[in-house]
């Protein structure tokens, strides 16, 4: 099962099959089962000191439902060999819950409206989960089976949980189900199989003959990631590992067993086969080398519908990036949201006659990559993650993507919660963006400092305590709308940001912004002044608390302290994670 929630009830079984007592999941505490005198640490991380003694934990209620003894080929089957995004989970839960409404709507509750089926399969997806999957794994055993490509291969799937996976691949057809996947018949040889994969197993394969282009319906399926095999010379032999309900893994074995043990599989796509190159934002040059286990996401740039881009901070690490486009639903921040609860937001708009131009990596010679430096082609830019201005850090520039203006896609590693930091490492741009390497290549002759647009007026606020602080900035003059937003996982929700609107129907962004956390629009009457009350948490520190219009001339008491601004001038807004500091100048 996914990272258990705190407060679960679980149980663990111990060397000799015996069961704990339930007891509540805590990550990163330890509890000690009183009868048996063992102590479980419930870190759930790869770094761990005590990772290497490692006991399954069962959802309490789902363990109750247990048929049969636990077996290794149950465990195999159901392993995760990474944490999904928890919209991949809640997908799974509600194809689940579908499956079930429409068996018991033919079955059991026959004469029940079906909306009522789909409200009582909401209450047994974990019971129906573990009951299924019990079933199927009672008597399948994992293996190992070669396929030669001299011969046709067929492939059985198999429905899971709603979701289809890879169930064999053979020489032979399965009497009544097997389907043909390769035609040896035309006598090509295989120089390229896609394979498509989530954390269980393999969703999907494709033998991709010379000259042929892969279908358009593969590309951005939801929750799968794309690898494969290449070989220049031709694929002879492929050998399929199985857990015993689903492929998991795909070995070229065209080689002898001593030089097959070298090839490893390339990291996991979006979409498959492309063409790319990897930038590693620690060096903030071309990699070297792919490592194992890396999977990459993806957002379009400078398409027609492109109206923002977005990143989710934690500290000096960008944690993910988004791009949002007109008529397409809203970003799932909730993957983010269920590994952290320090996450920060920061928003750019842009407007359908401008575009992004250039990317830049923002690091210090004895740090990595603190923050990215988005800058389009009306010269605006906004720094997303860590403003550090001190005269005794020198900081590197290092441009990782520059285009022109056109649509293209952008890679960025998409990390484990589990095995590896809550960062971006690596960049991926595409291998005919010229632009992009002849900037890696000459980038520190073009920039040593942040451009004027974004170089404050105002001191950074360094206080005693050991934060990142972020800096955003914009002008007064023509809004005609403001739009703010407020930190809703926060008791107090303070106002954290606000967009604003000019009459030229620009836009602008300061402190920080996330789309699902908006409030109401406000109309600007230019007769009143900007109304920015700031009030103090119980630690002292300070936060805006309410935003509005202040007829000029007027003041307002009570326990908030407030900044009345004119619609003109420069508005600075610098923020850490517990506070925020305004700044007004002409």
């Amino acid at each position: 099962m996914p990272i258990p929630a705190r407060g679960w009830r679980v149980d663990t079984l111990l060397e000799d099959s015996r069961a704990t007592s339930s007891f509540s999941f805590r990550r990163n505490e330890s509890f000690e089962e009183q009868e048996t005198g063992v102590k479980f640490h419930m870190c759930c991380t790869s770094s761990c000191i005590r990772r290497y003694r490692r006991a399954h934990c069962y959802h309490a209620g789902c363990h109750s439902f247990n048929l049969f003894p636990i077996s290794p080929t149950f465990l195999a089957a159901t392993k995760y060999d990474f944490s999904p995004p928890i919209s991949s989970e809640r997908r799974r839960q509600g194809r689940i819950k579908h499956l079930l409404a429409r068996k018991l709507k033919v079955g059991l509750m026959r004469r029940i409206p079906l909306e009522l089926c789909h409200l009582t399969a909401a209450y047994l997806v974990r019971e129906c989960s573990i009951v299924a999957y019990q079933e199927l794994a009672r008597d399948v055993r994992p293996s190992d089976f070669v396929v030669h490509l001299s011969q046709d291969v067929y492939a059985t799937y198999k429905k899971l949980e709603g979701a289809v996976y890879l169930q064999t691949l053979g020489n032979a057809p399965q009497p009544g189900e097997g389907m043909r996947v390769f035609d040896a018949g035309q006598g090509h040889a295989i120089q390229n199989i896609y394979v498509g994969y989530d954390h269980l197993g393999i969703r999907s394969i494709r033998f991709v003959l010379p000259g042929h282009d892969l279908p358009q319906s593969l590309h951005d399926c939801s929750g799968v990631w794309w690898t494969g095999l290449a070989r220049k010379d031709g694929i002879l032999r492929i050998m399929t590992r199985s857990d015993g309900l689903k492929v998991r893994g795909l070995l070229d074995t065209t080689d002898s067993p001593s030089a097959r043990n070298n090839i490893v599989l390339g990291p996991g796509w979006p979409t498959p086969g492309p063409d790319y190159r990897l930038i590693d934002l620690d060096t903030c040059d071309f990699a070297m080398g792919t490592p194992e286990r890396l999977r990459m996401s993806s957002f379009d740039c400078n398409k027609p519908t492109t109206h923002g881009y977005s990143a989710a901070i934690n500290g000096l690490h960008i944690a993910k990036l988004y791009a949002h486009h007109s008529g397409a639903s809203r970003s799932d921040f909730g993957d983010v949201d269920a590994v952290s609860s320090s996450t920060l937001w920061m928003y750019m708009p842009v407007e359908q006659d401008e575009y992004l131009k250039e990317i830049w990596a923002i690091k210090t010679s004895a740090s990595r990559t603190v923050a990215l430096m988005f800058l389009t082609s009306h010269e605006r830019g906004v720094i997303f993650g860590g403003y550090i201005l001190h005269p005794k850090i020198q900081l590197q520039f290092h441009c990782i993507y520059a285009t022109t203006n056109h649509a293209s896609r952008i890679y960025f590693h998409d990390w484990d919660p589990l095995y590896d930091e809550q960062r971006i490492k690596y960049f991926g741009v595409d291998a005919n963006t010229t632009e992009t390497e002849i900037s890696l290549a000459q980038d520190q002759q073009h920039r040593t400092r942040y451009p004027p647009s974004l170089t404050p007026s105002s001191p950074p606020p360094y206080t005693q305590y050991n934060e990142a602080w972020y800096y955003t900035n914009c002008r007064l003059e023509d809004v005609v709308e403001v739009t703010c937003c407020i930190d809703q996982s926060a008791p107090h929700q303070p106002i954290i940001g606000m967009l604003l609107r000019y009459g030229n129907r620009h836009r602008a962004c300061v402190g920080q912004y996330r789309l699902d956390w908006a409030l109401d629009t406000i109309s600007v009457d230019r007769s009143k002044m900007l109304s920015i009350g700031l009030g103090r948490t119980k630690r002292r520190f300070l936060y805006v608390a309410e935003l509005g219009l202040q007829r000029l001339g007027t003041t307002d008491s009570g326990s908030l302290s407030w900044m009345n601004i004119p619609w003109h001038g420069r508005l600075e807004w610098w923020f850490s994670q517990r506070q925020s500091k305004l700044n007004y100048s002409e």
